[in-house]
């Protein structure tokens, strides 16, 4: 009884990691969801306490404050599937994916010196209009990978079986 049980969270976690590894890569559309293209939510889905970091940062004329708690933790913690919230600034804005549903792609910069790929869904949300060093707030669901790992499902939520995210940038809400 206990390895069916084992071997189906194996199974669930192989499939999983094919997703993420799918969206990592700049495909929006894996081979067990085209029809949805949506990574649906394991039952391990957590959701980290919020937090601070207590520094701020005057790189914007609103010197935004940086939160990268959450983000952090979920990133040291290898976590993954865990909905995050966190302001950052952006380090690079990157080459949109046009495969499948668009994204628009940037990467937020850590203290730690690590950064974090936000793959943002413009098909199903409105286009950011990010530059690098704008500081960004994004709620969304981390998935941990070796580059550091990316925050995805960053737009409005069109099932109850997934929490909604988005992106805040100068007083406007993008999701």
């Amino acid at each position: 009884m206990h390895s069916l049980i084992w071997l189906q969270r194996l199974l669930l976690a192989t499939i999983l990691f094919v997703s993420c590894s799918t969206i990592v890569s700049g495909c929006s559309q894996t081979a067990t969801n085209q029809s949805t293209n949506t990574i649906e939510r394991p039952p391990s889905y957590t959701k980290i306490g919020p937090g601070t970091s207590g520094t701020t940062s005057s790189t914007t004329e609103n010197a935004a404050s940086i939160d990268e708690a959450e983000v952090a933790a979920a990133q040291n913690n290898r976590s993954s599937h865990v909905a995050v919230t966190c302001t950052l600034p952006v380090k690079r804005m990157l080459r949109p994916d046009d495969k499948g549903e668009k994204h628009e792609k940037f990467l937020l910069q850590l203290s730690n010196g690590t950064t974090i790929l936000v793959a943002h869904n413009v098909s199903r949300a409105p286009s950011v209009p990010l530059e690098a060093g704008d500081i960004v707030t994004v709620h969304g669901e981390y998935i941990w990978n070796e580059k550091g790992g990316v925050i995805h499902w960053t737009h409005a939520s069109d099932t109850p079986r997934h929490e909604g995210g988005y992106i805040d940038f100068k007083g406007q809400r993008y999701q």
